[in-house]
């Protein structure tokens, strides 16, 4: 009897470390942030996924190519789990301004749609406020973007899943 108990007695320790260590994931970069045209330059993106992400982000009219046929972008392509892996990974990048930062503040604005590894959002939180510098055309490889802000905050970005 008195060795089941310290089997035992090891086993509920064994557990109470894991359930430490899960928490302390919290902190742990799960992904990174590019902005379109470094992604498109770093080959993450196509220039069919820039034409895809531009016909949406100009209000889902094609000013680029007559002969281009959108993807169908949804939403609900973002589950819950990489949706708070993004939130995550961006209150990690903000840590310096906000100690103690809640995924609750962070939200995703737009979604873009998801080409191969990279998820194109834009994502902004209640924490840092500063005015975006928006751009009225803005031109990567011949496809145009109008009124247009790459980078935090609240413009496009590009993350990717570790």
């Amino acid at each position: 009897m008195n060795n089941r108990f310290k089997r035992f007695y090891l086993l509920l320790v064994t557990i109470f470390f894991l359930i430490l260590a899960s928490s302390c994931v919290k902190g742990k970069i799960e992904g990174e942030f590019y902005n379109i045209e470094d992604a498109y330059e770093q080959k993450f993106l196509t220039r069919d996924d820039l034409l895809n992400i531009a016909y949406y982000y100009n209000g889902s009219k094609n000013i680029n190519d007559s002969d281009f046929v959108p993807k169908e972008v949804s939403i609900n392509e973002l589950s819950k789990s990489v949706s708070n892996s993004i939130k995550r990974t961006h209150l990690k990048r903000i840590q310096e301004y906000v100690e103690n930062g809640k995924i609750e503040k962070v939200h995703i604005s737009h979604y873009f749609g998801k080409y191969g590894k990279c998820i194109v959002l834009t994502i902004y939180d209640e924490y840092i406020k500063i005015d975006p510098l928006i751009v009225p055309e803005y031109v990567i490889d011949g496809v145009k973007f109008l009124n247009f802000s790459n980078g935090s905050p609240a413009g496009v970005e590009v993350f990717i899943k570790k």
